[in-house]
Formats: C-alpha cells, sequence, structure tokens
C-alpha cells in the first residue's frame, strides 16, 4: 500500500511540473485536482514511508 501511494505522489509531482511548463493554460484546471492529491500523498508518504 506505502509504495502505491509513494508512486502516486511521484507520478501527479512530475506530470505536474511537465504540465505546467509545457502547457499553462492548462495548469489552472489541473491545479485544482492536481495539488490536492500531491499533497495528501506527500503527508501519507511522510508518515508512513519516509521515515527517518
Amino acid at each position: 500500500m506505502a509504495d502505491k501511494i509513494e508512486f502516486i505522489f511521484w507520478a501527479t509531482l512530475i506530470l505536474y511540473v511537465i504540465t505546467i511548463f509545457t502547457v499553462p493554460y492548462v495548469g489552472v484546471y489541473l491545479t485544482y485536482v492536481a495539488i490536492p492529491v500531491i499533497i495528501i500523498s506527500g503527508l501519507i508518504c511522510k508518515f508512513t514511508v519516509w521515515k527517518d
């Protein structure tokens, strides 16, 4: 399960950054979905997968 969440985090982050730099007019609409997914999956990864 943790591997899936980490994959979702990295895939969403990479695709979001690529989209923002290549197609700026789509970025505004994508932001409403991608940013919450990045934040939620990042927090889950921080507390479960990336323990220091």
